[in-house]
């Protein structure tokens, strides 16, 4: 029961973090996901000052919050100067950090933050938090969450998604089009930080940074428009997620950082195919 638990959250999550990949890749954003990691630091210290408690479900909210005014921050730097995003985001997000290893010496230096878990996940821990369901014993807490998240960008991705696709080929065309793009964009920086800093909590740093990119990259070789970017996106990040967990529990190693493996190694294997033999044809 305890390891279709743990599949089932890897699976939700992967689902979750495979329906933003496209749009981040394609608006060539994907640095944004670095960029809210390490947000997520000050973030999660401004939280417990507010509420002086780790299990108050406004320190979810405040870390939610303080993420889309991060991503919201550097939206509005990138119009206003002239340097390349990768450029900014460097910088930001170092800064960023930065003011969270001060914040935690003068305000927390005495509470355990859960910067480890925030770094590599507790995935394992998803399953004490059990819903009792006679039915289905192995369901839990962080299954119920992450279904309404994936029901939320199913949504997103019906009616609001397709706008942005035209905005990451065509930003005057699709600015024309649509009277209420800057409003989607914020709708999107919404969805986004909510997603990363759940997926955070349970995923971890590392492998959500994987996640968050690697199903785009590899959907981009094969998917002919917008509806199969999206569908061979959310493909790989199960079939992705599976394999490499079969792998990480066959050797008993980190299943965080043999999906990241796995990701990377199956990108390099996918671009070969694509130059030697895919582009040839």
């Amino acid at each position: 029961m305890i390891l279709i638990s743990l599949i089932l959250t890897l699976l939700l999550s992967s689902l979750c973090l495979a329906f933003i990949s496209p749009t981040l890749v394609l608006k060539k954003e994907a640095m944004f996901v670095d960029a809210i990691s390490h947000s997520v630091l000050p973030g999660i210290v401004l939280s417990f000052i507010i509420t002086r408690t780790l299990d108050s479900v406004l320190f979810d909210i405040f870390a939610v919050l303080f993420s889309f005014l991060t991503a919201l921050c550097l939206k509005r730097i990138f119009t206003s100067l002239k340097i390349s995003k990768e450029s900014i985001i460097g910088l930001f997000y170092t800064f960023l950090f930065s003011i969270g290893v001060i914040m935690v010496v003068f305000f927390a230096n005495d509470v355990h933050l859960d910067a480890d878990a925030v770094l590599f996940g507790q995935i394992e821990y998803t399953v004490f938090d059990t819903l009792n369901f006679q039915i289905l014993p192995f369901l839990n807490f962080t299954h119920l969450k992450l279904s309404i998240c994936l029901a939320m960008l199913f949504l997103w991705f019906k009616f609001f998604s397709k706008k942005l696709y035209y905005e990451s080929f065509d930003f005057n065309f699709a600015n024309f089009k649509f009277k209420n793009l800057k409003y989607l964009n914020y709708l999107f920086y919404l969805f986004l930080s909510f997603v990363l800093i759940m997926s955070f909590k349970i995923l971890g740093v590392v492998l959500v940074l994987s996640l968050a990119i690697a199903p785009a990259l590899n959907a981009k070789f094969f998917a002919k428009n917008f509806h199969q970017m999206y569908l061979y996106s959310c493909l790989y990040a199960v079939l992705s997620s599976l394999i490499a967990t079969f792998i990480a529990f066959s050797f008993d190693i980190s299943i965080a950082g043999t999906i990241a493996f796995f990701n990377m190694l199956f990108l390099i294997f996918v671009n070969f195919l694509n130059t030697n033999f895919m582009h040839k044809n």
